[in-house]
């Protein structure tokens, strides 16, 4: 339990700077581009675990499917619900 409540922490602390390297590294791009690409194949409902800043749900968000996105980091809950 020791071990989550420090990966909670981290994350907890460090969102921003997380969210700034999705953008930086093209992670967010390559997301795009894997949805883009398996996009017809989804069915719902769809569970994204580690949903981190909410950036799938996002995406997914606009093909009127059954979402649920969990995170182990309250932070990361309030930015997915943000975004």
């Amino acid at each position: 339990m020791k071990k989550l409540e420090r990966i909670k922490g981290y994350y907890d602390k460090n969102y921003l700077e997380y969210h700034q390297h999705m953008i930086k590294t093209n992670h967010y791009s390559a997301q795009k581009r894997i949805i883009n690409k398996i996009r017809n194949h989804l069915k719902s409902p769809i569970l994204d675990v580690a949903s981190g800043t909410g950036y799938i749900v996002g995406l997914l968000k606009k093909d009127e499917h059954k979402l649920l996105a969990n995170d182990l980091s309250p932070k990361m809950v309030e930015l997915t619900i943000k975004n």
